[in-house]
């Protein structure tokens, strides 16, 4: 099916139990996943969704009201060669004299079904002056992995229980540590990977099998 979602992509949002709104799509930029809360937030269906272009579905505009969904992408074409993909924020027509402004953050998946390109998105407003205006990418890091990262052993296991989808509070008694603590090492973790919540550390785990761990 030209829309089918990789393998192990439902697996990780539903142990992430995350709130977060999600889309992913194939290389031919087609839908081919749409959580429950992207319909919530949206009013779009995943039924009228799934299969069609995604910039035909999200129709997003940067802020000087420009077409940014296009075939090609800078997000798609950052993904498509592997550089790091940087937040941005969009202007989204949602009916009639009606538009959203999403914050964007993006991951690409490396599944058994070749590449996917994830956006995890929330309404929010300008930040001016700011990197969130615009769309850009970095230069790719020198190492790949989550090597780079330097998690140290205890971060791995906080890591390993977030893919797991235990919460702050069920990390706290697994390993034994006051919640203020298991709190601290979960921010640690999104701030070392670089990313703004557990679904995405979740994928970059997923993603990035090949990590090492510093000591603790």
């Amino acid at each position: 099916m030209p829309h089918q979602a990789p393998k192990n992509f439902a697996w990780m949002v539903l142990t992430a139990k995350t709130a977060e709104s999600i889309m992913a799509m194939n290389r031919r930029f087609q839908i081919v996943f749409w959580n429950s809360a992207a319909e919530r937030l949206t009013g779009y269906p995943a039924g009228e969704v799934l299969g069609r272009a995604c910039y035909d579905v999200m129709q997003g505009m940067d802020r000087s009201y420009q077409t940014f969904c296009r075939p090609g992408c800078s997000l798609a074409s950052a993904a498509d060669t592997g550089r790091p993909i940087s937040a941005c924020v969009l202007i989204c027509p949602h009916g009639p004299g009606h538009s959203s402004r999403y914050l964007v953050s993006s991951m690409r998946l490396h599944t058994e079904d070749g590449p996917f390109l994830a956006h995890f998105f929330h309404e929010t407003g300008w930040i001016a002056g700011s990197r969130w205006d615009v769309a850009v990418t970095s230069p790719p890091p020198p190492e790949h992995g989550l090597a780079k990262f330097s998690l140290t052993s205890r971060e791995r296991e906080v890591l390993a229980l977030l893919t797991q989808g235990r919460t702050t509070r069920q990390v706290s008694a697994e390993l034994h540590i006051t919640y203020a603590t298991a709190r601290n090492h979960v921010q640690r973790v999104l701030e070392k990977l670089g990313v703004h919540s557990r679904m995405e550390a979740v994928l970059a785990a997923m993603t990035h099998p090949d990590h090492r761990e510093t000591p603790s």
